[in-house]
């Protein structure tokens, strides 16, 4: 009985957490993904679609949306690692591979595989 409340306790803490850093990354950044570096903010309301940005665990690109998933979290970190798969304008799933990402006060690292970007946070 004992254990079995303590697996429920901490299997519940991690999506606590992971809530907590999805609620922190949500929102829009320049430079985001499919952006170059340094580009200016995505527009708030593209017309006849989403805004460019993070919600949730899910990214929508200009063309494209991928969905961050399999979170784990990196110890001793304020960083998360993900699996990226992504769909295109086709309509065609694809894997993007691991990501790891990281907020700061002022936007988010977007860290992988030989490729590492800081994206501003934009204000709303």
């Amino acid at each position: 009985m004992i254990r079995a409340a303590l697996i429920l306790l901490l299997g519940t803490l991690p999506v606590t957490a992971q809530q907590d850093f999805t609620d922190r990354i949500a929102g829009r950044y320049a430079g985001g993904i499919g952006l170059p570096a340094g580009n200016p903010c995505p527009p708030a309301a593209p017309e006849g679609g989403r805004p460019v940005g993070f919600e949730g665990e899910t990214y929508y690109g200009a063309n494209f949306t991928c969905r961050f998933h399999t979170a784990t979290p990196v110890r001793g970190m304020d960083a998360i690692l993900y699996d990226v798969s992504c769909t295109g304008e086709t309509g065609t799933p694809y894997d993007a591979g691991r990501v790891m990402l990281m907020p700061t006060e002022d936007g988010l690292w977007f860290i992988q595989d030989g490729r590492m970007q800081f994206w501003p946070r934009c204000s709303d």
